[in-house]
């Protein structure tokens, strides 16, 4: 039998786990950076490492087995780093500079200047670096930094990519996971396009004190942060407004995304509530729910009488789930949870990113030329809703939609070019 070791010492890439400090520090800058989070919490950021790159190691590994007889081999690059200037290279690919000030666990990272588009959530003066006990080994090794010196003369084996190299790659992947998952969240907005209109009318009220938060700070689809969030709220109602949303073809370029994503928002914030003691809850749906070829108009009774369309399903599912959960507690715990389905949406506060966003908002400040492509999917083709609930409560719309989208069109050029990002 030919039987060998290769002894690696830390090897890197955007497949790392996330509870390995590198690619901690990788997602948790890019999702700063989008406003996905706020802060990156470090232990000791001394450590010194010697990080290497999977490619390089593999075939090293691959060099062992052409050998004649079986040989173990330390693969390492020799180099150490420590885990501060890996933080520094992380932020450098994102176009920050950081400064660091404090001492042990007082120290705090700054972002002293910002350099191009990829940091459009962070300004000059943020506190994004801080330390915490939490993340302090109980046996910490201050250093570690292998010798392959044997296998550089009995294999003429040497690492190619360099630690810098490295991260900048593992810093793009998680910057591009990080805007898919911000391309529903419009910069400098308080809430969505539903939640501002709903914060706007329930301000108003008198009997009404708002709890809100901002994306950035509570995360709905982790779920000890919504626990969290009602633990330390007293709460009467809830009004579920958040979803990842997009187009056709937002949602056919990342259908997981959108399923997942719209499958744990509901699922945290109605379980959280209900463990809260809320009993009332208003969720809302989408259109989508119903069926592709669904008779018009729309009736609630319509929903799960068909197949869905294809563009929208991952989606529609989701919200399904939602809508059945919301249900479940009402028949299991006596809750008073309701859903409202609202047909497509636009105006104040959209998303207008020209590829990711609905047709109204794409279509807002387009300059270009139109031409029909007969490869682009249709979506439904037809979506007509029936208010006659609604309308039997004494409720019908007052925006028409040419001073809808008047209205729109006005924001999108008061608020100008970020809009689009």
């Amino acid at each position: 039998m030919y039987a060998c070791n290769g002894i690696p010492f830390s090897h890197e890439s955007p497949r790392r786990g996330e509870t390995f400090v590198t690619r901690r520090i990788t997602r948790r800058l890019a999702n700063i950076a989008q406003g996905l989070e706020d802060c990156l919490y470090m232990g000791n950021m001394d450590s010194l490492r010697d990080w290497g790159h999977p490619r390089d190691y593999v075939r090293m590994q691959w060099l062992m087995l052409q050998q004649e007889g079986a040989e173990d081999f330390v693969i390492a690059t020799g180099k150490q780093y420590s885990v501060r200037e890996f933080v520094r290279w992380s932020a450098a690919e994102i176009g920050l500079q950081l400064r660091f000030e404090g001492q042990g666990l007082d120290e705090v990272g700054i972002v002293e200047s910002i350099e191009g588009d990829k940091a459009p959530a962070l300004a000059i003066g943020d506190a994004i670096v801080r330390v915490d006990r939490r993340y302090f080994r109980p046996a910490e090794v201050a250093s570690l930094m292998g010798d392959a010196t044997r296998a550089r003369e009995a294999l003429g084996w040497e690492p190619e990519i360099t630690a810098r190299q490295m991260c900048a790659e593992m810093v793009a992947e998680d910057l591009k996971e990080a805007r898919r998952h911000a391309l529903s969240m419009l910069p400098g907005m308080p809430a969505w396009l539903v939640g501002s209109a709903l914060c706007r009318q329930l301000e108003s009220r008198a009997d009404c004190t708002l709890i809100t938060s901002p994306h950035a700070e509570l995360n709905l689809t982790r779920q000890t942060a919504v626990e969290a969030f009602f633990t330390d709220h007293t709460i009467d109602e809830v009004y579920l407004a958040a979803a990842k949303v997009g187009g056709i073809h937002a949602i056919s370029s990342y259908p997981v995304d959108f399923l997942y994503d719209n499958l744990l928002i509901p699922a945290n914030v109605i379980h959280a509530a209900h463990r809260a003691g809320v009993q009332k809850l208003l969720f809302l749906g989408s259109s989508c729910i119903y069926p592709r070829m669904a008779a018009q108009p729309m009736g609630e009774g319509a929903l799960l009488t068909g197949v869905l369309e294809p563009t929208n399903e991952p989606y529609a599912i989701a919200k399904i789930a939602g809508i059945k959960l919301r249900e479940s507690y009402n028949r299991q715990h006596g809750r008073d949870y309701r859903s409202v389905m609202p047909t497509n949406l636009y105006g104040p506060g959209d998303n207008y990113h020209p590829e990711n966003s609905h047709v109204i908002p794409a279509l807002t400040g387009f300059g270009g030329r139109l031409v029909f492509d007969s490869s682009k999917p249709d979506g439904a083709p037809r979506k007509l809703l029936d208010v006659s609930k609604l309308a039997a409560m004494g409720w019908q719309a007052t925006m028409g939609l040419e001073d809808g989208l008047r209205e729109a069109y006005a924001w999108f050029r008061e608020h100008g070019p970020d809009t689009r990002s």
